[in-house]
């Protein structure tokens, strides 16, 4: 291999070898040797650490891939067309897309394989310079060419009864291309190449066609089988609106389990799910962390003589009046807590905590071990982690897991609270795993961390890694710079620095949406924002701008350590839902309701509207690749208002009413969710807002028509649950009226005085309501003597 050239390395041909050759100075001529050199911490340096693992490895000859008997196979098929001249209208492509999804199908017949994507290639007019360059070679240079992806449509409903497909399979796959092309690409015309592709095939049993003709349902046995992975606590029954999916997945079932009678296949308990579900876990946590302390920190505490040492260590520390941020993040959390107990002193093995031992089962966590052989979170499925590393330990989600993890977060608020000098308030959890701190009155911050990290260590078994500096933001990145098992301080002279050497990728609040935006400015690290104005980037992206560019100064938009009071609660259920018919989906709506009054109830909150959401599956659905997921589908939702409320049947029968108003499909069906809008006394008060707002809230005959009497009695029976129009409630006699007749029924009460019931006598100004459109004052009433 020494002798062997750079260029000649399979994988290091691109931009992975490019970086490889301007960080080290070879060039594509080198001899392999020049790169054994390179120590694997330099590699990790230059590439991160799973490139860095898998270059080290390639280097040396080392293959750990599995030689598989038919991997020879092919890994796509793609039909394409270059148009000239371009395509300038839908009419001018159905014919090409058709031709295109008619070759595609006859390749697949051949194929016992079954494709799980459709890729749509699409290129739009071409470029001046495009023939030039593709003479010259130059293809980095020639016009770009998106593409876009979809679950492969399903074919089932076109096989004949040998199990091939049918005549129409290719008018399915061009339709299904042509809603992806119409949907998803921002400027489909002019279009000069089109391209239709299959490709992330898996091996089934007999034809593509056959796969889809199959019907074997055997998801039931796992969703009876979760009762035994339940966290006994209280705060367990609750939901959780960041419920996309659980990590209890039943095994593999095809498209056909939607035409499955009721005795085949039951829909999946919402109370059953959320219970096993470590999304849920997670979304909840906060509401019992925060009832836990304020019931006094009852239950697991830190161990005494831990607890003394740090107090020793901290008070050997030399005192100064010196404040700033620190930010603490326990490594890897959940596969530490997971291995603590199973691997020796000084030993790491690559571990994984996953959902559970199937092949589509998702990877919760990896600890650093396994992520420096290439396995992490990004990889989703444990059955692309093992064919990466065929020795990696998986440890399924459980209820002892759940509950271990939560007792240890428990233990290391308590050491948080203690090296903050016993102040509970310099204290905010931002999540089950990491915190912000105040820490005030230490001359060596350092110091402090260290003695902190020690004390964690000792008490859980788990490390962490934590950031020091003057804002929350900086020591929040410092955190993520020194990981895993580190302490970075940035002093306030080299924030600055420190920030604008970082790419605005991997800054808060900027994704991929965002991201992209702003490389088609030309900005790519926190350093391109610093020069420019604050002005500029709230031109540019609107208020998030402002966001930015604070972002960019190492600044806090806040920085109080109170959590954000919550404005909704809500309830949701994505997965596993496969409905025969409409009760079955009433019951799945009742219990997601019961969620959300249990949750409700717990926190002792009341709401006054409510909100419908559901996951419709699109034409040609397909099972996707997690089993039991909801796959791509259409999002549907109804709001309506309520009484204030946390009571079960009136929020059962609102969320019925909104069902109805809808009429879906049940067997269209993929997701359900309630969504709470807290009533006004639930939520901040009035004097926590600004005069202004206040003011403009303040009384009137406006305010009355904008609002409806929320505080008057109503009985539920007497409700028209089909309307979701608006009420209003007039000022005089309290009675609840049409927003279109209002005006004139309040008028009414002041031109014809003896009418005013209970003989109330008419103000002396009297309000005249302006018709809607009149000239004059552009407010809502004018008050005319």
């Amino acid at each position: 291999m020494a002798s062997v050239k750079l260029k000649d390395l399979r994988g290091l041909g691109g931009k992975l070898g490019q970086k490889l050759r301007e960080a080290l100075q070879l060039d594509p001529e080198s001899p392999t040797a020049e790169l054994q050199k390179v120590p694997f911490a330099e590699l990790q340096r230059i590439v991160g650490d799973q490139s860095a693992s898998m270059v080290h490895r390639l280097c040396r000859g080392e293959d750990r891939e599995e030689v598989k008997p038919g991997e020879m196979k092919r890994k796509q098929y793609l039909s394409f067309k270059s148009l000239s001249p371009a395509a300038e209208s839908v009419s001018d492509l159905e014919p090409w897309l058709a031709s295109l999804a008619a070759e595609l199908v006859g390749r697949l017949r051949e194929d016992p394989r079954r494709p799980r994507s459709l890729v749509l290639y699409h290129r739009g007019r071409l470029d001046a310079d495009h023939g030039r360059n593709w003479m010259a070679g130059r293809t980095s240079e020639l016009t770009k060419t998106i593409s876009r992806s979809v679950a492969f449509p399903d074919l089932h409903l076109s096989t004949g009864s040998t199990g091939e497909m049918g005549a129409n399979a290719a008018s399915i796959i061009a339709d299904t291309a042509k809603k992806l092309l119409l949907e998803r690409v921002s400027s489909p015309f002019p279009c000069s190449r089109l391209a239709l592709g299959a490709s992330d095939f898996r091996k089934v049993e007999g034809s593509i066609a056959s796969f889809f003709a199959k019907a074997k349902v055997d998801g039931a046995e796992e969703v009876s089988g979760v009762e035994d992975d339940v966290l006994p606590t209280q705060a367990e029954t609750q939901s959780d609106a960041s419920d996309g999916g659980s990590e209890r997945a039943p095994e593999a079932t095809s498209v056909e389990a939607t035409s499955v009678g009721p005795k085949d296949r039951q829909p999946a308990n919402v109370a059953e799910f959320h219970k096993a579900s470590r999304l849920h876990f997670l979304g909840t946590w906060r509401e019992r962390f925060e009832r836990w302390r304020a019931e006094g920190g009852a239950g697991p505490r830190s161990s005494h003589d831990v607890t003394e040492s740090l107090r020793r260590d901290l008070a050997t520390l030399q005192k100064e009046p010196l404040a700033l941020w620190a930010h603490l993040d326990m490594d890897c959390f959940f596969a530490s807590v997971a291995t603590r107990d199973m691997d020796a002193p000084g030993e790491e093995v690559p571990t994984a905590v996953v959902s559970g031992l199937g092949p589509s089962s998702e990877i919760c966590s990896a600890n650093y071990a396994a992520r420096r052989a290439g396995v992490n979170t990004h990889l989703w499925f444990v059955e692309r982690a093992t064919s990466i590393l065929p020795s990696l330990r998986l440890v399924p989600i459980s209820s002892e897991l759940l509950r271990s993890v939560e007792d240890t977060w428990k233990q290391v608020y308590q050491l948080l609270v203690t090296a903050c000098h016993d102040v509970p308030d310099n204290v905010l959890m931002r999540s089950c795993d990491e915190s912000a701190l105040r820490v005030e009155g230490f001359a060596d911050p350092v110091a402090w961390a260290e003695a902190l990290r020690k004390a964690v260590f000792q008490q859980t078994g788990c490390t962490c890694s934590v950031g020091l500096g003057p804002t929350q933001l900086v020591a929040k990145l410092a955190t993520k710079a020194c990981k895993p098992n580190g302490v970075r301080r940035v002093l306030e002279d080299e924030v600055k620095k420190f920030v604008g050497e970082l790419p605005l990728k991997d800054m808060p609040q900027v994704g991929r949406a965002m991201t992209a935006k702003l490389q088609e400015r030309g900005l790519e690290t926190c350093s391109d924002l610093q020069a420019l104005e604050k002005k500029r980037l709230r031109e540019w992206f609107g208020v998030k701008g402002e966001t930015l560019w604070l972002n960019a100064q190492g600044l806090d938009q806040e920085t109080s350590l109170v959590p954000t009071q919550r404005k909704s609660v809500s309830a949701e259920m994505n997965w596993g839902i496969r409905c025969q018919d409409r009760p079955a989906a009433v019951k799945i709506l009742s219990e997601v309701a019961k969620q959300l009054c249990d949750r409700l109830s717990i926190c002792n909150l009341r709401a006054n509207h409510l909100t419908l959401k559901l996951k419709i599956a699109v034409p040609g659905w397909v099972e996707p690749i997690k089993k039991g997921g909801h796959g791509q589908c259409d999002d549907v939702s109804r709001s309506s208002s309520l009484p204030l409320t946390s009571d079960l049947q009136m929020l059962q029968r609102f969320a019925l009413q909104l069902f109805d108003s809808l009429s879906p499909d049940p067997v269209r069906l993929r997701g359900m969710g309630l969504a709470a809008r807290l009533g006004s006394g639930e939520t901040p008060s009035a004097s926590s807002r600004s005069p202004k707002k206040a003011h403009s809230e303040a009384s009137g005959i406006a305010r009355w028509l904008r609002r409806p009497e929320s505080k008057q009695a109503i009985d539920v029976d007497d409700v028209d649950l089909d309307s979701t129009r608006p009420t209003v409630t007039c000022p005089v006699c309290m009675q609840v009226l049409d927003p279109a007749s209002a005006d004139a029924h309040v008028n009414r009460h002041f031109e014809e005085p003896a009418e005013v019931p209970g003989g109330a006598e008419p103000p002396a100004k009297r309000p005249r309501l302006k018709a809607e459109g009149a000239p004059g004052s552009d407010s809502e009433c004018e008050i005319i003597a």
